[in-house]
């Protein structure tokens, strides 16, 4: 028997991942974006048995906040993740948080972390390519636990920031089929954007908030 839509709890990842303290900016900006605190107030607010259905179409965000996001609905067995259209950088190992489907026309795109910037000296290089190295491994582990290659695998795949159409995407294993006729999609863009929040944009939202 088909879940009413009135008893499914939804979670959108649409737009930036972003931290909770960045969120206000983006709301006042009028972005779209998702936090950690935004899908756990969903959660918590759902009953024990009320299925939980994530749809993603994001380019993906900050690094700590996906892996919040991630731990945050993995292991859930109410959890169902569709891909609506784009699921990049973070928001593509957030998908692997569950059982996941993928529209025919969605992509996914993998690859390792990056710092903004640092400064000092060696000490300080080699400890930022450490956390990068460490980061890199942590992420390449929640692919190769969804998708049961190695985490050597899945790091080459990283390596070389790979796209991966839906049928490539099952066929990896990363995720689980082609998203039902009848689920909801939404259209995806033909080019990949990154974090579009500056220094500049909060300074200027704070500015006008005061004002």
């Amino acid at each position: 028997m088909a879940r009413k839509e009135e008893t499914m709890a939804k979670i959108n990842i649409r737009g930036d991942i972003v931290l909770n303290e960045h969120k206000r900016f983006y709301d006042w900006l009028g972005w779209d974006c998702v936090c950690p605190r935004d899908v756990q107030s969903i959660i918590d607010a759902a009953a024990h048995d009320e299925p939980l259905d994530v749809y993603i179409n994001s380019p993906g965000g900050i690094v700590a906040a996906g892996q919040e996001i991630y731990s945050a609905l993995r292991g859930d067995p109410r959890v169902s993740i569709h891909i609506t259209g784009q699921a990049c950088s973070a928001a593509s190992f957030i998908a692997m948080a569950g059982h996941c489907d993928i529209t025919p026309v969605g992509l996914m795109m993998v690859h390792c972390a990056s710092m903004g910037y640092v400064s000092g000296n060696h000490n300080d290089m080699e400890r930022a390519a450490q956390c990068l190295t460490a980061t890199d491994n942590a992420i390449a582990a929640a692919y190769a636990e969804k998708s049961g290659m190695s985490v050597r695998d899945a790091l080459k795949l990283m390596e070389r920031e790979t796209w991966l159409a839906a049928i490539q995407c099952i066929g990896l294993g990363l995720v689980d089929g082609i998203t039902p006729e009848t689920a909801p999609t939404t259209q995806i863009a033909a080019s990949f954007g990154g974090i579009r929040l500056t220094k500049e944009d909060m300074e200027k939202v704070d500015q006008a908030i005061k004002e």
